[in-house]
C-alpha cells in the first residue's frame, strides 16, 4: 500500500512537470517596419550617460519563434544544412592555438547583398571580454577603501584613486560633481557598486560601457563615387564622366598636384578642389548605413527597413534581389510573401557567415619610432573561415592588418588598428619619470608635477599611493596604467563608406597614397575600370566600405576610425645602401628624378623595363 501510495505520488509529479512545459501560444506577427529616425546606427546604448534601457519583450518572443522556425528550401540548402558558425577551436591549425571564442556578427551592406562576418576578437590572446571583467574587478577592488567586502559609490566618489580620474571615469573636482556622479551611475539606487553599474563609471559610458561596440554609419553614402574629389579633378570638361583622352592624362594631372614635389600623392593633395559647401561634413540622412553589429539588442525592424531600402523593388524581394548570395533570399523568406520582417531579418544573426577573421589585439612591441609614440600600432588579423560556394563571387586580400574583399562592384576593406597606449612595468615607468625629475633624486615631489603640466595633468594625491608625498617609478607606472586600462579593455568599431571611391578603388595597397609607380597605372587602371570602352562612368567606380575595428580613445573618432594603413617600407629593400639612400621618399622605388646616376646606367639597371628600380634587380655593385 505504501508503494501503491508513493507511486501515485511519483506520476503526479511528473504529470505536472509535464504540463508546465506546454507550448505557450504563438506570439502574434510583428507590425510592419517602420522609418528610422537615427541613421548612424549601433545597436547598442549611446555614449551619453543614461540608465540601461529594458529589454523588449518583443525580442525575446522573437527570438524563440526564430528557434522553432524552419526556412523553405525549394531543393536550396538551409542554414541546417550549411556548416555551423565557425569558432576558432583551442589547438586548431587554423586558429593558432587561440582560446575558443564566439565570434561578433557584422553586416555589411553591398550592392549584390548583405555580407555577413563573423569576427573573433581577441585582446591579449584571450577573449576580449575578459579584459572589460579583469578592468571591473580592479576597480571594484580599488574602491572598496574601508576593505568591508563592499564597494560604495560613497567611497569611491570621495577617494584620490579616483577623484582624478585615474581609472578612465571622468574627474570629480568638487562635492555637487560628486553628487551627479553617483546619480548617474547607481542605477539601482542602493548606494552600492555592483558589477553592471561599473563598466559604465570606467569607461564614461563609452562604447555603451561593453567590450565590444559598432556603429554605422551613412555619411559618404550614395555620394562617394559620383561625387568623388579625384573623379572631379580629372573630368576636366565636367560632363559627369572620363573621356579616354582624360584618362590618359590623369597621371600628369595628379602629378600636378604633388605640392611637396615627393612622388607622392594623399587625398588632401587633390580634395580641395571641392567648394567648400561639398568638402562639409554630410548632415545625416534617413539613408541606410553602411554596416550592422547583429546580436540580441539589434533593433530588427531598421534592419529590414534598410534591406528594403536597398535591395527591395517596389517593396518586394526576388533573388535576384541578392545576386552575390542568390541562396540567402530563401533562408530569410520564412513565410514566403517576398517581403522581410523584423523576424525574418532576426535570422541573419545565425545565418552561416561568408567568412571568419581572427584579430588579435595585444600591447605594441617596444620602438623608438616617433609614429609609435603616438599610438600607430596594427593588430593582426586573418581570415580563418570561408564558405567554399563564394569562390568565384568574392576574392579576397590580405595582409596582416588589413583584409579586402573584392565584388562585383564594391570592396570592403577591413581595417585593425590598435592605438591604446600599452602597459607599462616599473622599468619603462622610470624611464618616464626621469623626463620630470629635476632633481635627478628618483622620485618627483608636488613642485616637479606642477612645472609640467603638460605630461602629468593631475596632482600629487593622484599618483602617492602611500601618502609619503614622494612618487616613486613603481607608484608611477600603477597610475600610468589605470589610465589607459580602459583603452585596452574596450574594442570599438566601424563601418562607413568612403569619401573617395575612386581613390580607394586605384590605390592598389591600400596604404592611403599614390605613389610614383601607382600613379604612372592610373591611366590603364582608369580604363580597366571602364568595362564598355565608351567613357568611365560614376556608376562603374566600385562602390567603397571600410570597416575599422580599433582600440584606443573613443573620443578621437576621426584618429580611431582612419580609413588607411600607415604606410610601411617595403619588404624587399634590403640592398645597397646606395639605393635606400636615393630612395628619398621610402616607396620601395627608385624612380628617374630620385635616381643620381645617368640615364644610360638607370637603363642598365631597370631589368624589367618598367621606368623604377627596386633593390632585387641590383647588385652590390654601386653603378
Amino acid at each position: 500500500m505504501a508503494i501503491s501510495r508513493w507511486m501515485w505520488c511519483f506520476v503526479l509529479c511528473v504529470a505536472s512537470v509535464w504540463g508546465c512545459q506546454r507550448p505557450t501560444q504563438a506570439p502574434s506577427p510583428p507590425s510592419a517596419p517602420s522609418k528610422p529616425t537615427e541613421v548612424e546606427a549601433t545597436g547598442g546604448a549611446s555614449e551619453a550617460p543614461k540608465p540601461p534601457a529594458e529589454p523588449d519583450p518583443t525580442d525575446e518572443q522573437a527570438e524563440t519563434e526564430l528557434a522553432s522556425s524552419e526556412a523553405p528550401t525549394d531543393g536550396e540548402s538551409t542554414a541546417d544544412d550549411v556548416a555551423a558558425r565557425p569558432v576558432a577551436e583551442e589547438g586548431s591549425a587554423t586558429s593558432n592555438a587561440d582560446p575558443q571564442v564566439s565570434p561578433e556578427r557584422l553586416l555589411v551592406f553591398l550592392p549584390g547583398g548583405p555580407l555577413l562576418l563573423d569576427v573573433v576578437l581577441l585582446i591579449e590572446g584571450k577573449p576580449y571580454a575578459q579584459a572589460m571583467e579583469a578592468l571591473v574587478d580592479l576597480a571594484l577592488e580599488r574602491g572598496d577603501t574601508d576593505k568591508d567586502g563592499t564597494t560604495h559609490w560613497e567611497e569611491i566618489t570621495s577617494s584620490p584613486l579616483f577623484t582624478y580620474g585615474q581609472m578612465g571615469n571622468v574627474a570629480i573636482n568638487n562635492e555637487q560633481e560628486r553628487q551627479e556622479a553617483i546619480r548617474l551611475y547607481d542605477t539601482d539606487r542602493d548606494g552600492v557598486a555592483d558589477r553592471e553599474e561599473m563598466p559604465r563609471f570606467v569607461t564614461r559610458n563609452a562604447g555603451g560601457a561593453r567590450g565590444f561596440s559598432f556603429r554605422g554609419s551613412n555619411r559618404h553614402h550614395g555620394r562617394n563615387r559620383f561625387e568623388s574629389p579625384l573623379r572631379q579633378l580629372l573630368d576636366k570638361d565636367e560632363d559627369g564622366q572620363l573621356s579616354l583622352a582624360e584618362m590618359q592624362s590623369a597621371t600628369a594631372v595628379l602629378a600636378s598636384r604633388d605640392g611637396e614635389n615627393d612622388s607622392i600623392l594623399t587625398e588632401d593633395d587633390f580634395s580641395e578642389r571641392l567648394p567648400d559647401e561639398q568638402r562639409r561634413r554630410y548632415r545625416r540622412s534617413d539613408e541606410p548605413v553602411a554596416g550592422w553589429h547583429l546580436e540580441l539588442a539589434t533593433r530588427w525592424e531598421e534592419v529590414a527597413y534598410a534591406m528594403q531600402d536597398l535591395y527591395a523593388e517596389d517593396g518586394t524581394f526576388t533573388e535576384e534581389s541578392f545576386a552575390l548570395f542568390p541562396n540567402l533570399w530563401k533562408q530569410l523568406d520564412l513565410n514566403v510573401d517576398s517581403r522581410l520582417d523584423r523576424v525574418e531579418a532576426a535570422l541573419l544573426k545565425d545565418l552561416s557567415a561568408h567568412a571568419t577573421l581572427t584579430i588579435r589585439f595585444a600591447p605594441k612591441p617596444e620602438s623608438d619610432s616617433e609614429d609609435d609614440a603616438y599610438g600607430t600600432g596594427l593588430a593582426s588579423m586573418e581570415l580563418t573561415g570561408w564558405q567554399a560556394n563564394l569562390e568565384g563571387v568574392l576574392s579576397v586580400t590580405e595582409s596582416p592588418d588589413a583584409i579586402t574583399f573584392h565584388a562585383p562592384g564594391a570592396e570592403v576593406q577591413i581595417f585593425a588598428r590598435d592605438l591604446a597606449p600599452q602597459a607599462v612595468d616599473e622599468s619603462g615607468a622610470a624611464e618616464q619619470l626621469a623626463r620630470l625629475d629635476a632633481d635627478k633624486n628618483g622620485y618627483l615631489d608636488a613642485e616637479e608635477l606642477e612645472t609640467r603640466p603638460d605630461l602629468v595633468n593631475v596632482p600629487l594625491a593622484a599618483l602617492d599611493a602611500n601618502g609619503d608625498e614622494m612618487v616613486y617609478p613603481s607608484e608611477y607606472a600603477v597610475y600610468l596604467n589605470q589610465r589607459a586600462a580602459s583603452q585596452r579593455a574596450q574594442i570599438h568599431g566601424q563601418a562607413e563608406h568612403q569619401p573617395d571611391a575612386l581613390f580607394a578603388a586605384l590605390d592598389t595597397n591600400d596604404d592611403g597614397r599614390f605613389t610614383a609607380r601607382e600613379l604612372n597605372s592610373v591611366p590603364e587602371r582608369l580604363q580597366t575600370l571602364d568595362t564598355d570602352q565608351d567613357g568611365l562612368r560614376f556608376d562603374e567606380i566600385p562602390d567603397a566600405v571600410a570597416v575599422v575595428l580599433a582600440r584606443g580613445n573613443i573620443q578621437m573618432r576621426e584618429q580611431l576610425f582612419a580609413t588607411y594603413r600607415p604606410a610601411a617600407r617595403p619588404a624587399d629593400m634590403e640592398g645597397p645602401a646606395w639605393f635606400t639612400a636615393m630612395d628619398a621618399n621610402q616607396d620601395g622605388d627608385i624612380s628617374p628624378r630620385e635616381f643620381l646616376g645617368s640615364s644610360e646606367q638607370f637603363a642598365r639597371l631597370d631589368q624589367d623595363q618598367d621606368g623604377f628600380l627596386v633593390s632585387s634587380e641590383l647588385s652590390a655593385n654601386v653603378p
